[in-house]
């Protein structure tokens, strides 16, 4: 899912969403690094902390291109 796509489904602005989208390409590219233990570990906190379906799509676009 691109900001884009993103700012147009929720409330959240284009700015913070950029900043938003960068945290969670850094996260996600250090969980490819992972034991599967911790990348289990790693997507319970990661849901536990956004709640957000919006941010676990791009968390999920970004990982697919990991």
């Amino acid at each position: 899912m691109s900001i884009d796509e993103a700012v147009k489904m929720s409330d959240i602005e284009k700015g913070l969403l950029g900043e938003i989208y960068e945290l969670i390409d850094a996260m996600t590219k250090a969980e490819a690094n992972f034991s599967p233990g911790k990348k289990n570990l790693f997507r319970r906190v990661f849901d536990y902390l956004t709640g957000s379906e919006i941010l676990r799509k791009v968390q999920l676009d970004i990982y697919s291109k990991v």
